[in-house]
């Protein structure tokens, strides 16, 4: 009914909105910097603040650019035996690479120089155990 009066399209308070509708605005580009630093870092962080700022857009845009290559869900994890992801919605695989060129739109070289520091980084971690 509503919908109609406003002439809207969608729910606007959706708790399902799709990325496209997310504002973006110095303040989403500031927070989706940190948490890109704590990726490719390998830290550790928490995102806080009071009810309604837009911490779960912030989130949802941000794991979107971390999407599996090949149908963009969110239902994945990685094999540490392997290191195959497996995305359970679409149930193919996807190598490290393969993920990296289609989040980063790089080629293969370019992706296999990004992830060379990640590795090293998780080798260290992994030596003391």
């Amino acid at each position: 009914m509503y919908l109609e009066h406003f002439q809207l399209k969608n729910q606007p308070f959706a708790e399902h909105a799709a990325v496209s509708s997310l504002w973006q605005d110095q303040r989403m580009d500031e927070g989706l910097a940190r948490l890109d630093y704590l990726v490719h870092s390998g830290q550790l962080g928490l995102v806080t603040g009071p009810s309604g700022v837009g911490k779960s857009a912030l989130l949802k845009r941000f794991l979107h650019g971390l999407l599996p290559p090949h149908c963009q869900e969110y239902l994945s994890a990685v094999n540490p035996r392997t290191n195959l992801g497996r995305c359970f919605y679409c149930l193919r695989n996807f190598n490290p690479i393969e993920f990296t060129m289609a989040v980063q739109q790089c080629d293969f070289v370019a992706a296999v120089h990004y992830l060379e520091p990640l590795l090293r980084a998780s080798q260290s971690r992994h030596a003391g155990h």
